[in-house]
């Protein structure tokens, strides 16, 4: 593959990632959870159970683009900087496993989710179980911010070392790392 196929084939793959992020993990927990209410965080859970799968599909959708755009840009760059491109690859796909694991507490919440019938206070406890785990992916979420910031630290610097990307894009990569 040429370099400008790597490149659109990487590209698109980062859009991907973007799009299906947002909505996995942005747009259905802000409609799901309700951090100040167990009890409405469960009624709503309950309700939208389906949007929330399409949540952790979108989440995985998202995981799985990063690897690909990770291994792209290893090919995109390994050529000229063999070593940095390396690490590129190591923390990409180190990332994308770690992040792919911690949706399996997004999975566990869907063994939680209440059946309408039930009683108010089950409803409650259910609610409240729902709520951790769901912090739970946000604390695994945080630990891994740190390794995507070390890829990103990586990319920029690969980024204003050669011609492939604009400077000032890797300068934003290194600074948003």
């Amino acid at each position: 593959m040429n370099h400008n196929v790597l490149a659109r084939c990487a590209g698109l793959n980062y859009f991907i990632l973007i799009v299906a992020g947002l909505f996995g993990m942005v747009y259905v927990p802000a409609v799901v959870f309700d951090w100040s209410s167990a009890l409405e965080t469960a009624t709503t859970l309950a309700a939208n159970e389906r949007l929330f799968r399409w949540g952790i599909i979108g989440c995985l959708v998202s995981y799985l683009a990063f690897a690909v755009a990770t291994t792209l840009l290893h090919r995109l760059f390994c050529a000229a900087f063999p070593l940095a491109a390396l690490f590129l690859l190591g923390f990409g796909w180190i990332g994308a496993v770690a992040f792919m694991a911690n949706v399996l507490a997004y999975v566990g919440i869907l063994e939680l989710v209440p059946d309408t019938q039930a009683g108010a206070q089950q409803i409650e406890a259910a609610g409240q179980a729902i709520l951790q785990k769901a912090a739970d992916f946000n604390n695994g979420f945080k630990l891994m911010q740190a390794i995507t910031g070390l890829w990103l630290v990586t990319l920029g610097m690969l980024a204003c070392r050669s011609a492939l990307l604009p400077r000032a894009i890797g300068v934003f990569l290194v600074v948003s790392g």
